[in-house]
């Protein structure tokens, strides 16, 4: 059973998730649908990093309000907010009470702060890192000394952030990583995966290993719709929960029959047809806007009771942006002019470094679906330097994730999308599983 997250704390998770959504659509231009893989965030590691910024920031200053406005967090002040964010951590990586003996689920957040020698951290700054963000705090030597540890917080799946010019360049590094693996409540038959066409965003048709498994006793769906220009589209969603149920996989979709016109994908819609990349977007949107702690009312997923066939292709995809740009244009613009980040380092003999400024954010994503469960990892780093059941036969519904589809890692008590992402093309049939 789901315990109830303090109300305060659910709806930092909401400010997080529009946070992601106006993220995603400032990335989108560098993963072209047609040409990347697909697009991958976890909006939570880029706030926890961001947030830790803020704490070096002057109390009310720029940085620190643009910081917590994106999170929709403005007007509170900055020992509530940590509060609030400490809670939300700690409900994220609480292990579920009913997976004993088996391989269940398990989410770790760290953090950590990387300063070069010389400089020691302001204490009130060292405290709040450690008390409520649980960082460790180290010399700033190496790349390979940051990058062994987020090899290690992300089970080898993220191996580096930052290379050898950046950290001589760097005066601190604020880190953030996030590691995820969660097995299927009911899991795929491997012998059931077979491969199947998936068509692409240019209307291309690959091969790729496609799970399946038939649901007998139904699910939990919601049809969505959006809006695309002046035409509706629907979207269908299922989420699927990882053992222990405090997490799911969502996979989405726009329905409806798709054509190829002028080398593109399109999709049937009412009164117009519309490009299957702008009603997959759409789609994504909605279904961030509809997540909801799992004790709320006025959820659109439901239970059903009808056998669900479920089609859902194997995949295992990287993601990597530079955050600048997309940062700047959602308004967080101080931390990077700098000026009043001066409650972070000193020097030997206590007086403040004040020329400080964000020189880059570098965001990576790792995600793996298979037949067990799902794998993701996600690193964002924060380089700052000087300036410079029983009842009638129900009739079976399909959920058929052959074509572009949207996937998020989704923790229930809060409806945090831990992950989300568009996945444009999955794994090639012959491909190692």
């Amino acid at each position: 059973m789901l315990q109830e997250l303090n109300a305060n704390a659910a709806q930092l998770a909401a400010g997080v998730n529009v946070f992601g959504t106006a993220m995603f659509d400032q990335l989108a231009p560098q993963a072209a649908p047609g040409e990347a893989d697909g697009l991958l965030l976890s909006p939570f590691s880029i706030a926890q990093a961001l947030t830790m910024l803020a704490n070096g920031a002057e109390p009310g200053g720029e940085s620190y309000q643009q910081v917590l406005g994106a999170m929709g967090a403005t007007g509170l002040d900055l020992e509530d907010f940590n509060s609030l964010l400490s809670e939300l951590t700690a409900d994220l990586v609480k292990p579920p009470q009913d997976t004993a003996g088996k391989p269940g689920l398990r989410v770790d957040v760290a953090n950590s702060g990387w300063l070069k020698q010389g400089l020691v951290w302001q204490p009130d700054y060292a405290s709040a890192l450690a008390t409520f963000y649980n960082a460790s705090l180290e010399t700033l030597t190496s790349a390979k000394a940051v990058n062994d540890w987020v090899s290690e917080a992300t089970q080898g799946k993220i191996t580096q952030v930052v290379d050898d010019a950046t950290v001589r360049e760097a005066t601190l590094l604020l880190v953030n990583a996030i590691y995820f693996k969660g097995s299927w409540d009911s899991q795929f038959m491997k012998e059931a995966t077979k491969p199947l066409p998936f068509t692409k965003m240019d209307g291309s048709k690959q091969q790729t290993p496609m799970m399946r498994q038939q649901l007998e006793f139904g699910g939990t769906v919601a049809t969505l719709s959006a809006d695309v220009g002046d035409s509706v589209v629907a979207c269908q969603a299922i989420k699927l929960p990882f053992e222990g149920r405090t997490y799911s996989g969502v996979f989405a979709m726009p329905a409806g029959n798709v054509s190829v016109v002028d080398g593109q994908l399109e999709l049937e819609a009412e009164p117009a047809p519309v490009p299957y990349a702008d009603a997959l977007s759409a789609c994504r949107k909605a279904l961030s806007a509809t997540l909801l702690p799992a004790d709320s009312d006025g959820s659109v997923f439901v239970d059903v009771q009808n056998p669900i066939n479920l089609f859902v292709p194997r995949f295992e995809i990287e993601f990597s942006a530079a955050l600048n740009d997309a940062l700047q244009a959602l308004n967080i613009t101080a931390p990077f002019a700098g000026g009043d980040l001066t409650q972070m380092a000193q020097d030997a003999d206590g007086n403040p470094v004040t020329d400080l400024d964000v020189s880059s954010v570098v965001h990576k994503v790792y995600e793996k679906i298979d037949e067990t469960g799902a794998e993701a990892a996600a690193v964002t780093a924060v380089i700052v330097g000087t300036s410079a059941p029983g009842g009638p036969i129900l009739p079976p519904l399909e959920y058929n994730f052959d074509r572009p589809f949207i996937f998020d890692i989704v923790h229930e008590a809060s409806g945090l999308e831990l992950f989300t992402g568009e996945i444009y093309v999955p794994e090639k049939a012959g491909a190692s599983a």
